[in-house]
């Protein structure tokens, strides 16, 4: 994994995650915002930008899956909003 200094989208406001449609989205308007191409995020994370692409996507995985599953029997809602790390 790459240890350079994250990068914070521009846009403030948060997202409400409800499946991996919307996750997707989320993470490509905060790249977007960020002046970042999908290519230079992935080498930013050490993946592939076929990675990246599929996430934007909405590419459901198991792992994906399960987690919102998780978090509907808990009745809980995921939101995710900039910040520095």
């Amino acid at each position: 994994m790459d240890t350079q200094t994250p990068i914070v989208a521009a846009n403030d406001r948060p997202y409400r995650i409800y499946n991996a449609k919307t996750l997707g989205g989320a993470l490509q308007d905060a790249r977007r915002s960020a002046g970042m191409t999908q290519l230079e995020m992935a080498k930013r994370i050490g993946v592939d930008r076929s990675y990246i692409s599929e996430m934007e996507n909405g590419k459901e995985t198991e792992q994906l899956l399960r987690i919102f599953q998780i978090l509907r029997e808990l009745g809980m809602r995921m939101t995710l909003r900039s910040e520095m790390w």
